[in-house]
């Protein structure tokens, strides 16, 4: 129509506009006309909303942090702001006009300018395009997989840990609670990258993302899917009828096909006999739940499978191996997927929607389907025990300065909606375990909280904290700031904008109860390398740790080769420390110390062995008695349950 108006103008310029000319360019002019008005009027409606849409942009401070100067969400956020000014001035209404006149010159910019405007109410698929192309617009190399290695640079580590936290929660967005498909995404035309110059493709975004995990090829190679036998028939179980694409969307098909629910445990073969114990105990429980040991492919030798299927034959049990290499890019897990890192291996790659994660050497005493019912559980979907209380081990400030930079910033919360349950500059919290532990953790430094030997996921609803869990624990920089895997539990959860739940009562100790009786007083002490876990009336609920007296192996030998003088000063030679570390443990009762009273780290079984103390204050005249932490000693009933479990695990 533009071409055809330019030409009816300058026919009749050039003086040779036939009458049919002249009709057609008034024709053209009441059309022209038509167009502006109409154009106004949309200018008009679009300064009005638009004005409605910036008042209800955040900005900084309010809702979170600013974004980095290299965020997509700041570029797009930016751009976004343009656009709202440029729709709520004369300017949209000159450009447009101007447009008219043009053959498809700008097109694209009037459907971003369109997509930006009305981000509000645009489809989840364009925003999601969008948001792509503006990943690697800003970084054409960009890739998670350069978490793994520490830079000794704050501003590059501390970096690229906020683009992982950005990018997680956007493929959650996208991909995972949001539900698109890969492929109907990327078959959007590209507003930024309409030649596709950066080379992005859905296998291409998946694998920046989660570089851990194997990159999906076309539909002939073979499904990402775990190799699962069956331990009590040795056989592999075949891969079930899986949905068209299953591997292009793989978590999203991977969330969708998960079922029933199972206990789940990782262990190496220098820890066999542990999980030989553990099954007799599960046994003696009465569980029923199938079992399911987690690896990587590449950690049991063809003697230790046979080993483990005869022992498994003879139990009760229902036990599955499950080969996660099929889904792992092989160098990657080769290289970094080790010690407790296999650990996310199990929690994400089981088959189960619920899980009862198991530490080899946790040892049960209640039913595993105790733990799934619990109520707390049910409401988050995920569940952890507290650790000991440990306050002159301390993490870092810069870590803390580090996580700052994972909360979504405010551009993100504006463009999808990104929340969290805690942030860093919280002044007012509940009065939550969940709040306590997050400030003794971002506030005061302290090292330890959660225990992660018994862990209760809904694998379903939690998925994508799992996954930050997971790149949280690759991540270079990261690893110096926790121990081990166990607070990356609730740390993944939090960032990933999920709920999760910590177990209210404190982390407990059972053994040999020392009594010492004052003129005032009683004060009870137990010394134990285990921590115990009971529920809200003191019943014991699980332990981590064996039930050895001292649950490290070779402890006394490794004590002895470290610090011979004071472990000959006090135990006379090495067979006698061996016999004293080998014994049961002696189950006499139960501390549960004050929450702010530490425990008291020994030298002996190489530095595990920690004592917790109670005290009853004797009352006067008739006030109320005073107590200082919980002390049960255990009854002939309970004693004998407990024993039970005790005496199995023991002669297992």
């Amino acid at each position: 129509m533009a071409m055809r108006f330019r030409q009816v103008i300058g026919s009749l310029k050039h003086g040779r506009g036939s009458l049919i000319r002249r009709i057609s360019l008034i024709g053209s002019c009441i059309l022209l006309i038509y167009l502006v008005i109409t154009s106004s009027t949309q200018a008009a409606s679009i300064a009005v909303s638009s004005k409605g849409r910036s008042s209800q942009i955040s900005t900084a401070g309010s809702v979170g942090r600013d974004a980095k100067d290299s965020s997509p969400f700041r570029w797009i956020e930016n751009r976004r702001r343009k656009a709202l000014r440029k729709a709520a001035t004369a300017e949209g209404l000159l450009a447009s006009f101007w447009r008219f006149f043009s053959v498809n010159a700008n097109g694209i910019e009037d459907s971003e300018q369109q997509l930006l405007v009305n981000w509000e109410n645009a489809p989840l698929a364009d925003k999601c395009r969008y948001m792509i192309d503006a990943t690697y617009t800003m970084d054409k190399g960009w890739s998670n997989h350069m978490i793994v290695d520490f830079y000794a640079n704050e501003e590059v580590d501390d970096l690229l840990a906020s683009l992982l936290g950005e990018r997680l929660r956007l493929f959650d967005y996208c991909f995972i609670a949001g539900g698109l498909s890969m492929r109907k995404v990327f078959e959007i035309e590209s507003l930024i990258d309409p030649d596709n110059k950066s080379n992005s493709s859905p296998e291409d975004f998946v694998k920046r993302v989660f570089p851990f995990l194997r990159q999906a090829g076309d539909q002939t190679s073979d499904p990402m899917w775990p190799e699962v036998i069956d331990l009590t028939s040795g056989e592999k179980e075949p891969v079930p009828e899986l949905p068209d694409e299953f591997s292009r969307d793989f978590w999203l098909n991977w969330q969708t096909i998960a079922k029933d629910k199972g206990i789940v445990v990782t262990l190496n073969e220098a820890s066999k006999n542990l999980f030989y114990k553990q099954l007799k105990v599960l046994e003696h429980n009465g569980n029923r739940l199938p079992i399911q040991i987690i690896t990587s492919g590449n950690e049991f030798s063809a003697d230790f499978r046979k080993e483990l299927q005869e022992t498994v034959e003879i139990s009760s049990q229902q036990v599955y191996l499950i080969n996660c290499s099929p889904l792992l890019d092989a160098s990657f897990a080769k290289k970094n997927i080790v010690n407790v890192i296999n650990k996310w291996l199990a929690v994400i790659f089981n088959t189960f929607e619920e899980a009862v994660l198991l530490d080899v050497d946790a040892v049960p005493f209640v039913p595993i389907e105790r733990f799934l019912q619990d109520k707390s559980y049910k409401e988050s979907g995920i569940l952890m025990y507290k650790d000991r209380f440990m306050p002159e081990e301390r993490t870092f400030q810069y870590c803390v300065d580090m996580l700052k930079d994972v909360e979504p910033s405010w551009q993100e919360k504006n463009l999808i909606k990104s929340k969290i349950k805690y942030r860093s500059d919280f002044t007012d919290f509940d009065e939550s375990e969940e709040a306590a532990v997050f400030q003794r953790f971002s506030h005061d430094l302290l090292l330890h909280h959660v225990d992660s030997g018994l862990v209760v996921i809904n694998k379903v609803r939690n998925l994508n904290g799992l996954l930050f869990s997971f790149m949280l624990n690759l991540d270079a920089k990261m690893k110096r700031c926790v121990y081990g895997d166990k607070e990356m539990f609730w740390l993944g959860q939090l960032y990933a904008g999920q709920n999760y739940s910590i177990y209210p009562v404190d982390g407990a100790i059972i053994g040999p109860v020392r009594e010492s009786v004052e003129k005032d007083s009683a004060i009870y002490q137990i010394c134990a390398s285990q921590i115990a876990h009971s529920d809200e009336s003191q019943d014991l609920l699980w332990t981590n740790g064996g039930l050895k007296t001292c649950k490290r192996n070779h402890g006394a030998e490794l004590d002895f080769e470290n610090d011979p003088k004071y472990f000959k000063e006090r135990y006379g030679d090495l067979a006698t420390l061996q016999n004293i570390y080998n014994a049961p443990l002696n189950l006499e009762g139960m501390i549960i110390p004050k929450t702010q009273e530490r425990w008291i780290q020994l030298e002996e079984c190489s530095g595990y062995i920690y004592c917790a103390t109670a005290m009853e204050e004797k009352p006067v005249s008739n006030s109320q008695q005073s107590v200082s932490g919980h002390i049960s000693i255990f009854d002939e009933p309970t004693l004998k349950k407990y024993n039970s479990v005790l005496s199995i695990w023991n002669e297992s």
